[in-house]
């Protein structure tokens, strides 16, 4: 059944910039698109199919889903490389969304 998968990418100063949407096909990863962090993209899709997010350079998992759902839905994934992450990760991925310091004071 047709449905959409929506990808969120938000923004982490621990997560590299840019990652790929992937569709994996029989184990095979087929690149659909890039992401930037910040930006949310909606991929037609099918139930069943699996997609995965990997940031671009390190090639790290920041998304593994398998599309469930009813013909016409739209299932939401959020790309922030959380899933399966240890406590300690986790922390550093908490830190990761907090803004930057602009500048130094003086």
């Amino acid at each position: 059944a047709a449905t959409s998968l929506e990808v969120s990418f938000p923004c982490n100063w621990f997560l590299e910039p840019e990652a790929e949407l992937l569709w994996v096909n029989d184990e095979t990863e087929q690149h659909f698109m890039s992401l930037t962090q910040g930006k949310t993209v909606e991929q037609a899709t099918y139930v069943g199919h699996r997609w995965l997010v990997r940031s671009k350079v390190g090639r790290e998992v920041l998304a593994d889903v398998t599309v469930v759902g009813s013909s016409g839905g739209v299932q939401h994934v959020v790309a922030d490389g959380a899933a399966g992450s240890s406590d300690v990760r986790m922390a550093v991925l908490r830190i990761g969304r907090c803004a930057r310091e602009l500048a130094a004071k003086s």
